[in-house]
Parts: C-alpha cells; sequence; structure tokens
C-alpha cells in the first residue's frame, strides 16, 4: 500500500482540500487495478480533529485506489 499526497501542504482554508490517496499494491510494488473490494479507512487523531476533517472515513476501492478529501480549518 502506498500513500499519496496531492499537496505538499496544506492552507487554512475548509474550502480547499487536499487529497489523499491510498494505493493498493502487490509483492512487486504493481498497482493492483484489479481490486474493487478492498475497504479502506482514513482516521485523523483526535489532538488533530479540531484542524482537519476528511469528506468521509471509509471508502470501497476502484481500480485498486481510494481517494479521501482532507480540509483544514480557518484557524490550525
Amino acid at each position: 500500500m502506498d500513500l499519496v499526497l496531492s499537496k505538499s501542504r496544506m492552507e487554512a482554508n475548509p474550502d480547499i482540500n487536499s487529497n489523499v490517496s491510498v494505493e493498493l499494491k502487490d509483492k512487486y510494488n504493481n498497482l493492483v487495478f484489479t481490486d474493487n473490494s478492498t475497504i479502506t479507512e482514513i482516521e485523523i487523531l483526535p489532538e488533530y480533529s479540531h484542524i482537519l476533517s476528511s469528506d468521509k472515513d471509509s471508502q470501497v476501492v476502484s481500480n485498486g485506489k481510494s481517494i479521501f478529501k482532507i480540509y483544514g480549518t480557518v484557524n490550525p
């Protein structure tokens, strides 16, 4: 599994998001694009939940990937 970030930093703006992609890989580091049933979950630790939120808690993988949108708050 790989985590891929769409941005290197987040803005303190609740209207702008950053994507975190989960990519499922086989033992040779190839994307498992045939997987459309694995459920991925994201957890934002309680100490960060006041400055970060996600559009969903879990998602079914599609073509070996799932994407979560992460939002920041106005005042981190």
